[in-house]
């Protein structure tokens, strides 16, 4: 799960501090800086509850973290979600099954590209498109969790067979 974890990271093209930090009594497993230089902490917890969300994002603010990078091991409930969201730090959640295998190492999973906008311009008016019109990728499909890629992301997806595009919702 970790080696994944670390997988996940590096194809995001985060830069991974080595050295564990801890949070209060919380043992962070992986921190450093996204690639957009916010400071980010990874951490497990095998439950994650109202009282554990309140002093992890308490202990976040306290030493400026930016993005917290969750894993646990049962589904967080409503009340501890709101928590989270009402934090004010961009935050994601995993479930210890969602990141026990790398699904981008599967034989069938293509090559995904994020086009930057003025290739997404470019290809949208040769073409005809419109954002609409575009196949989807929901936020919560695996492979967009993986790189956490934005709403709005046009992304090549390069099989054997061609390629694709598919838009983030």
């Amino acid at each position: 799960m970790f080696q994944n974890i670390r997988t996940i990271m590096n194809d995001r093209k985060w830069i991974i501090d080595e050295k564990t930090v801890e949070l209060k009594k919380f043992e962070i497993f992986m921190s450093g800086k996204t690639d957009t230089n916010k400071t980010f902490v990874c951490s497990y917890f095998p439950s994650f509850g109202v009282r554990i969300a309140t002093t992890v994002i308490g202990a976040c603010k306290d030493n400026g973290v930016e993005h917290l990078f969750l894993v646990f091991g049962k589904h967080a409930r409503g009340p501890t979600k709101d928590i989270i969201k009402k934090a004010n730090i961009d935050f994601e959640m995993f479930l210890t099954q969602d990141v026990e295998y790398n699904i981008m190492d599967h034989t069938l999973q293509g090559k995904n590209v994020p086009m930057t906008e003025s290739e997404k311009a470019t290809f949208m008016k040769k073409h005809g498109f419109i954002e609409k019109n575009l196949p989807t990728l929901l936020r919560s499909d695996p492979v967009v969790r993986h790189y956490n890629w934005p709403s709005k992301t046009l992304i090549r997806i390069v099989t054997q067979s061609g390629q694709n595009y598919a838009i983030v919702q």
